[in-house]
């Protein structure tokens, strides 16, 4: 991985954290890590009712590459639009 996918990760995942927070979802831990899954990840505490905030926070991360660098690689955020 390069620089710039590194840098792609990392507001990737910042991404996720945000909504996450900006919906009142704790967030446990932010890495951007690589293992042989992931490029990084970014897990919250999983209160009762989460499937809204568990789609908008898998968005986050697609709509910070976006915002940006003008676009997202999709084979990284494969997982999020799954």
């Amino acid at each position: 991985m390069d620089r710039q996918d590194d840098e792609a990760t990392a507001y990737h995942e910042a991404g996720h954290a945000v909504v996450g927070l900006a919906l009142r979802r704790p967030v446990r831990e932010v890495s951007i890590l690589p293992d042989r899954i992931h490029l990084g990840w970014c897990e919250f505490h999983k209160p009762g009712d989460w499937l809204v905030r568990e789609v908008l926070i898998a968005l986050g991360g697609i709509v910070a590459e976006i915002r940006y660098f003008g676009d997202f690689g999709p084979s990284g955020a494969a997982r999020d639009q799954q």
